[in-house]
């Protein structure tokens, strides 16, 4: 091979080499700008098992539902942090809330659940759209959000 064939094969090297970038940084953007969704339910209390299970099966069914929007699961974000203060997680969790479009409430948000009250509470007062695994009533939910924010 010469030297004019070797300078040619480099340039159509590094053309590919920036198509493929261009390529991963457009799918990386395109991940990035979709819109999110974040589950919010009751954990402290619950075994890991049990609340594992529940936010799973709620990421399956918006994943099917909404295929076009990111899923934002409280329980990967934190998955690997263990034995930390409730505050910890609630702070991450929070962080990852406040960039989501709409918030999906589990049927155990309102039993109890502080977490989910402050979730639920910063999701309105944010005009985000909350959405319901099943549709509470409003003093269901007047009564839980005050039990959890301001009785404990």
């Amino acid at each position: 091979m010469n030297e004019a064939s070797l300078q040619i094969a480099s340039i159509i090297g590094i053309i590919l080499l920036g198509v493929f970038f261009v390529k991963i940084v457009a799918s990386a953007i395109k991940h990035h700008n979709k819109p999110r969704i974040y589950i919010s339910g009751k954990i402290s209390g619950l075994c890991e098992m049990e609340y594992t299970r529940r936010f799973e099966k709620a990421q399956e069914y918006l994943e099917q539902r909404y295929p076009g929007h990111r899923i934002i699961n409280p329980v990967e974000i934190n998955r690997g942090f263990e034995n930390f203060a409730w505050s910890f997680y609630m702070r991450r969790d929070i962080k990852e809330l406040v960039k989501c479009e709409k918030i999906y409430m589990l049927t155990n948000a309102f039993d109890d659940s502080r977490g989910a009250a402050i979730e639920w509470t910063i999701a309105q007062q944010l005009s985000m759209e909350i959405l319901y695994e099943a549709t509470p009533n409003e003093k269901t939910i007047k009564h839980s959000i005050n039990d959890a924010l301001y009785l404990n």
